[in-house]
């Protein structure tokens, strides 16, 4: 589940680009490995209790280490072959399997949901299918606040009954295909579908179909480590980190229940950019950009986050429980894949900060510096206006987009003071306090219709453009 409350990042922006030019410039004689060290290190200064790091150059691996602990009582330290929980990382195999049971018949993608899970009826239109769940077009509100808030009160597992309770009587946000919205409640109704489908537990199938071929012997149910008593969470509120409720709550499935080492996960990644798992045609579908209203393309495949880190392209995904705690991040030009993965949910570092740093070093990429690119307050203004998003929210979450006497600025509520941002191009605006983030904004017959973040490089949400807002 990934998330990143507005608040959040602004707070963790400041924090990190404190930091992000100064303290992270190194002299040239020191290694790349001791800079990967440094970057570990410094995640577990600022309160992560474990993280365990993997980067590949080809099929290579170039770096894999893990610091701090697994479990805190008993004390069990982290290692390179601790399976963690993946959250929405693991939607990428659910993407994955579900193109592998495209082409065996067992689920094409284009089959609607409702005809594989009939208990649908009344609330999910007969008209959203398998591909577009993954791709986050169906409007479906998402149940992370509202399920997690019940899971605290309740302590009680996550399951079909809870979803579909939660579910039943929802409106969509928006008739499918005209915008996106993240929502984890699509991916759970995709894995019930392939359970239903095949007749297979979900886990077993992610087991056939992905662990099995590609000898990835850490990959499995979180579920099962929970059962075990080998997979912990934690929060860092007082001295002594406290277990975290959220990360070890049982009964996720296609949306977040998934859990591998770091180094099982690029290996995933890299075999399915040679040949593993997926025939060609399959693999393109898998980071395809997802087309919605008016010809506008976002960078979401089927389970995968698209972006670009400094010149180079890359797919993969974040995921989080309260903050990033799951970060893959796949170059193919150059044939390099990063994971990091840690089990905190709210420390001061997360796990796209230290992947995107790690992934900057590994593709020897110059500190990221924002362009001097005079302003421009007549292009401001017509990207000016109130915008909405989705994204695992409750409710809408609108921002504002102010012109000021420098350009534009961003205030995230009306209590909120504005922040400024930097013109990069006419469409492209960026923090000035992050310069590897982005503001992508999108035209359809020369009016702007919305805009994309980008957070490290890596696609996060798309804001859609309204003309009257509360």
């Amino acid at each position: 589940m990934a998330r990143r409350h507005p608040t959040l990042i602004i707070l963790l922006a400041v924090a990190i680009c404190s930091a992000c030019v100064s303290d992270r410039e190194s002299p040239a004689d020191v290694s790349s490995t001791d800079r990967f060290d440094q970057e570990l290190q410094s995640a577990v200064d600022k309160g992560v209790v474990g993280v365990s790091a993997a980067i590949l150059r080809g099929d290579t691996v170039v770096y894999e280490k893990a610091l701090g602990r697994a479990s805190v009582d008993p004390e069990v330290p982290m290692a390179p072959e601790t399976p963690l929980r993946l959250a929405s990382v693991g939607k990428i195999l659910t993407a994955v399997l579900a193109l592998r049971l495209d082409a065996d018949g067992s689920l094409p993608l284009d089959t609607s949901l409702a005809a594989v899970l009939p208990e649908t009826a009344g609330w999910l239109s007969e008209e959203v299918t398998v591909a577009q769940a993954l791709r986050h077009v169906t409007g479906l509100p998402d149940y992370v606040d509202v399920e997690n808030e019940r899971y605290l009160a309740e302590g009680t597992p996550f399951t079909d009954t809870v979803l579909l309770a939660h579910a039943d009587g929802q409106p969509p946000l928006f008739d499918i295909e005209s915008s996106w919205s993240y929502s984890n409640t699509g991916f759970y109704l995709v894995g019930m579908a392939q359970e239903r489908a095949t007749g297979q537990r979900w886990g077993a199938l992610i087991r056939e179909h992905i662990a099995a071929p590609l000898g990835l012997s850490t990959l499995t149910l979180c579920d099962d480590l929970l059962a075990e008593g080998r997979l912990h969470g934690y929060a860092t509120g007082s001295a002594m980190p406290e277990r975290s409720a959220l990360y070890e709550q049982p009964g996720l499935k296609g949306d977040a229940g998934i859990c591998a080492s770091a180094a099982d996960i690029t290996r995933l990644a890299r075999a399915l950019d040679h040949g593993g798992l997926l025939p060609p045609a399959a693999r393109i579908r898998l980071t395809q950009p997802t087309k919605i209203a008016g010809n506008v393309m976002v960078d979401y495949g089927l389970g995968t986050r698209l972006g670009r880190l400094g010149t180079y392209a890359l797919w993969g995904h974040t995921g989080s429980f309260g903050n990033y705690n799951a970060t893959l991040l796949r170059f193919p030009e150059r044939d390099v894949t990063v994971a990091v993965l840690n089990n905190t949910i709210d420390a001061e570092s997360d796990a796209l900060e230290v992947a995107s740093y790690l992934a900057e070093i590994a593709l020897d990429l110059p500190a990221a510096e924002l362009p001097l690119v005079p302003a421009d307050p007549a292009g401001a203004e017509r990207l000016a206006g109130t915008y909405v998003s989705y994204e695992e929210s409750a409710d809408p979450q609108y921002n504002d987009l102010v012109v000021t006497g420098a350009g534009l600025a961003r205030r995230w509520s009306p209590e909120e003071e504005l922040r400024p941002l930097t013109r990069l191009e006419p469409l492209v605006y960026v923090p000035p306090d992050w310069p590897r983030d982005r503001l992508v904004f999108k035209e359809v017959d020369g009016r702007v219709v919305g805009y994309a973040e980008y957070y490290s490089g890596v696609f996060s949400a798309y804001y859609s453009r309204v003309v009257d807002a509360p």
